[in-house]
């Protein structure tokens, strides 16, 4: 589906096969980056980089794009790619919550597996409250993610960016 999808993009603007080269080589650096990590430990810092490089570039990547195709101002395209990203994380944030925790509601998601396979994992790499301090950072990334906002004026389409923000963090809890 990425390679699809990028080849998709490719046959876009010039801008929108940058931003799609810039996000393939940084979730291509993440994973690398998971695959010679030594050891199961990860440090909450290497944890977050890696989930920015992973998923975070690929969201913060579509939120530009979107603006590009809508003739949007570069300040705004560059809001809307933050946007994305701290997004991104966030999500990532409350998923390894979830995944730590035992707390999945109505996702299903089953715990345990990122320990499991080794995988980077922020809240287990906080440590003993590392679900809760996940969700934390998490809810402040959405903060910032609405600050990134600002670029764009209010508007019902803003405002239901806002409200994808708030329910990545509300999510099963």
């Amino acid at each position: 589906l990425f390679t699809e999808a990028f080849w998709l993009a490719s046959r876009l603007p010039d801008r929108i096969a940058d931003l799609s080269r810039e996000a393939v080589r940084e979730m291509v650096q993440g994973e690398a980056r998971e695959m010679v990590h030594e050891g199961g430990g990860w440090a909450p810092d290497e944890a977050q980089l890696v989930a920015r490089e992973k998923t975070a570039s690929i969201i913060g990547a579509a939120c530009a794009m979107g603006a590009v195709l809508a003739g949007a101002e570069e300040e705004e395209i560059q809001g809307l790619k933050r946007f994305g990203v701290l997004v991104g994380v966030a999500f990532q944030a409350v998923d390894d919550a979830l995944d730590v925790s035992g707390e999945h509601g109505e996702t299903g998601k089953p715990t345990g597996i990122d320990a499991r396979v080794g995988a980077p994992n922020l809240a287990e790499a906080l440590g003993e409250a590392g679900a809760e301090e996940a969700r934390q950072l998490a809810k402040q990334w959405v903060v910032e993610a609405h600050e990134a906002l600002d670029t764009l004026e209010a508007s019902e389409h803003r405002a239901k960016l806002e409200l994808l923000a708030e329910f990545i963090v509300d999510r099963a809890w």
